[in-house]
């Protein structure tokens, strides 16, 4: 359903991912993700880009980080490199993980998490880009009832195992 007052190609929540060095992470997203371009324009200088990506059905917003501005305030916000962390992760279902996994490393991530079954019924990876930001990519491999996740999440905190 289309939301009042929102661009037609983006979801209700889209992600702006401030990085430093926004066409080498168009480019990691491309390779990693098979992300699509979708227009990329330059702003205040042309050093500074913003762009909009597609990323299986979903968008994504790439922008360099504003280093000459002062740290305040929404017109200047920060990549993981500059404050040193990032406190989201995000989340990406896929139809392969271990093929994406596997590309996503050799386009330049760091591996957090290799390959393996949840038992919540996906089948999960986890890396870090090489501009700071962390990805969970997940294809589920058996869906399950709420009640059947609570129960194989007790079985763990009880005998502390994965197998479910």
């Amino acid at each position: 359903m289309a939301i009042k007052g929102a661009r037609a190609d983006l979801g209700s929540v889209t992600p702006h991912l401030m990085v430093r060095g926004g066409d080498a992470a168009i480019d990691f997203y491309r390779r990693a993700f098979g992300a699509l371009l979708l227009y990329r324009v330059e702003i205040t200088h042309p050093s500074c880009i913003q762009a909009h990506l597609r990323v299986g059905h979903s968008m994504i917003m790439v922008a360099d980080e504003a280093t000459d501005e002062p740290a305040d305030g929404l017109g200047s916000p920060r990549s993981p490199e500059a404050l040193g962390a990032t406190t989201v992760t995000l989340g990406q279902y896929v139809e392969g993980v271990d093929a994406s996994y596997a590309r996503a490393i050799e386009a330049g991530a760091t591996s957090v998490m290799e390959p393996s079954d949840a038992p919540n019924g996906d089948r999960c990876a986890a890396i870090q880009d090489p501009f700071g930001h962390r990805w969970t990519i997940m294809t589920m491999i058996e869906e399950l009832t709420g009640e059947q996740v609570a129960g194989r999440m007790r079985d763990i905190a009880a005998h502390g195992n994965r197998a479910g």
